[in-house]
């Protein structure tokens, strides 16, 4: 990269400016925090190709067709289905709890095992509610990602990640808001809707209207309603469900605060 700015950009730290090219590096150990200047081995496009056409050149091609098709299964079901998309839910929280204990102090690790926790509860939800709304239940792996977002909004409260995180966990979920996801809810309000977003428009006003700010709560779903009045129903998706359980639950207060 060309300077310092770039180099922390990318990585979050100083270094990259200094590297080469071809094969010049920076390789973070597991177990470690501290970066190491290595020299990998570079191969050139042409070196690539070279080595392909050597062996086209071997012989003619025989593909095993028979593995690229997949067969069904007798018996198959959706249960089946489900239990392969949760061993791939899992797999993902695995891995990101691996990185995540081999860098325990790096944002990105803290952040990526965060995401992992919250799609294997966030994932099949949305799955099952694809054409309703239903608040994400409580559940440890949500409550594991809330506190792992918490500790990188701490450290930077303009985190975008997680500034967004948590403003959806909260926002969309049963779980009861904390100072530091409000807070990730108006740094959101104040930074990040220059160009109006109905839905971080509904998740920051399910925010403040649990904490009971409910004139600010109010606006923002109003605000929502008026940005989405020209989208059918097949555009708006779940988000219509979204807008009728803030309806159901707080709409009384906001007809309230009108009269």
């Amino acid at each position: 990269v060309a300077s310092r700015t770039d180099s922390r950009t990318i990585l979050d730290m100083n270094g990259a400016e200094r590297l080469l090219g071809k094969g010049d590096m920076l390789f973070i150990p597991p177990g470690t925090n501290a970066p190491v200047r290595i020299h990998g081995a570079y191969v050139s496009e042409k070196e690539i190709k070279n080595f392909v056409d050597y062996w086209r050149g071997q012989g003619p091609t025989d593909f095993h067709e028979e593995i690229f098709v997949q067969e069904d299964s007798k018996g198959s079901s959706g249960t089946e289905d489900e239990d392969v998309f949760d061993e791939r839910y899992d797999d993902a929280v695995n891995r990101a709890e691996k990185m995540l204990a081999a860098n325990p102090t790096d944002r990105y690790s803290v952040l990526a095992a965060a995401g992992a926790r919250m799609m294997r509860v966030v994932g099949p939800h949305n799955e099952e509610h694809e054409d309703d709304f239903a608040p994400y239940p409580m559940h440890e792996d949500l409550e594991i990602a809330a506190q792992r977002y918490t500790s990188v909004f701490e450290e930077d409260p303009l985190d975008y990640y997680a500034v967004s995180n948590l403003a959806s966990l909260y926002g969309t979920s049963e779980m009861p808001v904390t100072e530091a996801a409000f807070n990730a809810a108006r740094v959101l309000d104040l930074r990040y809707m220059d160009n109006f977003n109905p839905f971080w428009g509904m998740q920051i006003a399910t925010i403040y209207a649990k904490k009971g700010f409910t004139l600010d709560a109010c606006d923002f779903y109003q605000k929502s309603v008026d940005s989405t009045s020209d989208y059918k129903d097949r555009q708006l998706g779940s988000f219509k469900g979204y807008l009728e359980w803030f309806e159901e639950n707080y709409g009384q207060t906001c007809q309230s605060s009108d009269d």
